[in-house]
């Protein structure tokens, strides 16, 4: 879901602020459940984000839920502080979250139908990230975009979350690295 954001004037939303966004999230939710994802192992049944959006002129804060038990237990603590101004602490102020711009489902299922027994696959595909991204290999983390890195991170995200559509090849990360190839990318870089 996205919810578009009303900040204090002249302040502005960055990518930078996730974390703040990331510790609001554990201050709405009770102390049990946010313990409960806190302590999450290292592939999250959420991700949340903050930005601008370009075409609704607006600073949204973007939550996305993989596991719909996790919905249940994490999106009603959020709305209904919809229009009551909460406090970003790290930040010291307040922000309104004004409502729900956008609210898009997709089922695994469905998903796995449109990607998996389509007529003609796609011979390209593009990858935006919207926020930072990092991947870590051999304890270290790699600043280059890695084909397998990004094709794990995928599958493993896949496999944990979708219940009837497991995808259990061995090695496929590799396998598919090795006949892929990015061909284009912009990269930038911050400390």
């Amino acid at each position: 879901i996205g919810i578009e954001l009303a900040l204090p004037e002249n302040t502005k939303i960055n990518s930078n602020m996730g974390s703040v966004f990331h510790g609001l999230l554990m201050e709405l939710l009770d102390s049990e459940e946010a313990s409960r994802l806190h302590d999450a192992s290292a592939i999250r049944p959420y991700s949340q984000y903050v930005y601008y959006d370009m075409d609704y002129q607006v600073p949204v804060w973007c939550i996305n839920i993989l596991d719909d038990s996790i919905e249940k237990r994490v999106l009603p603590y959020v709305l209904e502080n919809v229009g009551i101004p909460v406090q970003l602490v790290q930040k010291g102020y307040s922000i309104i979250m004004k409502g729900i711009i956008y609210d898009k489902r997709i089922d695994y299922d469905l998903m796995a139908d449109e990607i998996f027994l389509a007529d003609k696959a796609n011979r390209t595909v593009n990858i935006d990230f919207l926020t930072v991204v990092s991947f870590k290999k051999n304890g270290r983390f790699v600043v280059m975009p890695e084909l397998y890195l990004i094709l794990k991170s995928l599958i493993n995200k896949w496999n944990t979350f979708s219940v009837n559509n497991k995808i259990e090849e061995d090695d496929l990360a590799k396998s598919l690295a090795e006949m892929c190839e990015i061909y284009k990318y912009r990269l930038s870089s911050k400390t």
